[in-house]
């Protein structure tokens, strides 16, 4: 489909730009229970159209950290997505904590698990264990290239326990930046106006997950607003 090969263009793009060295992070505060709680979301039907058990402890995390949100969504979001992929029963957990100077986030599962030595491999690109022998299973190889390759410019790591057929671990740390307060009062109040700002929102996707998904994060940040739901373009004009 087009989306997936937009995914692999997009992700080869990335892939290259790291490996040529030119590619910069983008260190800024945001609040990072927020943006885990998006991800999760956004992630949330899917982990329960297969009847899992989709766990979450994100609570022992501070609130502001300074750091390039956009790329640390990206890794969580590849391993969350890998998680509920390749589990078809029981659980799928993220839990997200303080350690020492580190944000510490695991993502486990109750999955098909990968053979110890294929564990080494995981990193390399265009690498995807028995992506040839079950379909279903289609990426492009590249997610965790990416995300571990992204964890070491952040000074962080990837790393993976997993025994087959009774799932997989993956922790994902990065040391934590504390913004100075200031920053954190301006970014608290750019995020206060959200609640008090009344808007109306017209959200149009032929996907009823995608609208879904959207209206979430949409009300989460504008939780008084209105929204008006449209499955095609007549529907938009009505």
């Amino acid at each position: 489909s087009s989306s997936y090969l937009l995914e692999i263009v997009n992700d080869i793009l990335d892939i290259s730009q790291i490996e040529e060295h030119k590619f910069e992070l983008e260190n800024k505060t945001f609040n990072l229970h927020e943006a885990l709680t998006e991800i999760i979301t956004v992630l949330e039907n899917l982990a329960l159209e297969k009847n899992l058990k989709y766990e979450c402890d994100i609570k022992d995390i501070p609130e502001y950290i300074v750091a390039d949100k956009k790329r640390i969504s990206q890794v969580i979001y590849n391993l969350m997505h890998n998680a509920i992929k390749y589990t078809n029963e029981g659980f799928v957990k993220i839990t997200a904590k303080l350690h020492i100077s580190q944000i510490v986030i695991r993502v486990s599962d109750s999955g098909i698990g990968i053979h110890e030595q294929f564990i080494e491999k995981l990193y390399q690109n265009f690498t995807q264990e028995g992506r040839d022998s079950n379909s279903n299973l289609r990426g492009s190889g590249l997610g965790l290239s990416i995300s571990y390759k992204l964890a070491t410019l952040m000074g962080g790591s990837i790393s993976c326990e997993s025994k087959i057929n009774s799932g997989s671990s993956f922790t994902f740390s990065f040391p934590y930046q504390p913004p100075s307060s200031k920053e954190i009062s301006l970014h608290s109040q750019a995020n206060d106006l959200g609640f008090d700002i009344q808007l109306n929102f017209l959200i149009a996707d032929d996907n009823n997950l995608n609208l879904m998904v959207i209206q979430k994060i949409l009300n989460s940040e504008f939780p008084n607003s209105n929204y008006y739901l449209a499955t095609d373009g007549l529907e938009v004009l009505q």
